[in-house]
């Protein structure tokens, strides 16, 4: 696992949803700019990192795990878009896991996110140190990471926390039905709220469907 903190420039004048990636020298006046990169040596590091951002004193941390065909760029920028689109002034958190990046690479991903509980559960422990909440956002296979997870945890016994997690949006979850009747039985409860929003333009999900 490697931490990195960016400083991101959006351009003005964009339509809400947008990314504008640059063709050619990239130019802040038009598109996403990262200004600035930092690498924290240690999750600990990276924890501090994000706390002492919330220069808001939110006291939360939005923390992201991208779905299946995304890069890390792609997923770094897609919540640099949504964290200014909607507005949100707590601390944010990408999760990139090792995704192919390719629209014939869902097997790959699948055995990926499967790789990736014990990461992830590091990281959500690490954030919900010393009283800081958790909201957690996940989009298409990134759902199933995160049910995964915290399955897992309530299995352990280490979901303690479970109240420092604000609460659960699954933006067009790639889960079977029955996966998740399952996954959600191993917990108490689910967080609170949680909320399933769904797109039928979605083309990362309509490709997911059409393999499985």
């Amino acid at each position: 696992m490697t931490y990195h903190g960016y400083d991101i420039s959006i351009p003005p004048g964009r339509w809400p949803g947008s990314i504008h990636w640059p063709r050619g020298t990239p130019d802040a006046a038009t598109d996403f700019v990262t200004l600035q990169e930092t690498r924290p040596d240690t999750l600990a590091g990276f924890a501090r990192d994000v706390a002492a951002s919330d220069t808001g004193g939110a006291g939360e941390t939005v923390l992201f795990v991208h779905g299946f065909n995304a890069t890390h760029a792609e997923s770094v920028y897609l919540l640099a878009q949504m964290v200014e689109d909607f507005g949100i002034t707590a601390p944010a958190v990408a999760f990139t896991w090792p995704s192919a990046g390719v629209g014939a690479g869902y097997l790959y991903d699948r055995d990926s996110v499967l790789y990736s509980r014990d990461t992830l559960e590091d990281v959500i422990e690490a954030l919900t140190k010393d009283g800081r909440r958790l909201l957690l956002v996940g989009h298409s296979m990134g759902n199933q990471l995160i049910m995964e997870t915290l399955r897992q945890m309530a299995l352990r016994g280490t979901l303690g926390r479970a109240e420092a997690i604000n609460g659960l949006f699954m933006i067009s979850p790639d889960i079977d039905p029955e996966l998740f009747q399952s996954q959600a039985s191993a917990m108490a409860a689910l967080p609170d709220p949680t909320v399933i929003l769904v797109a039928q333009q979605d083309l990362a999900l309509s490709i997911s469907a059409f393999l499985t």
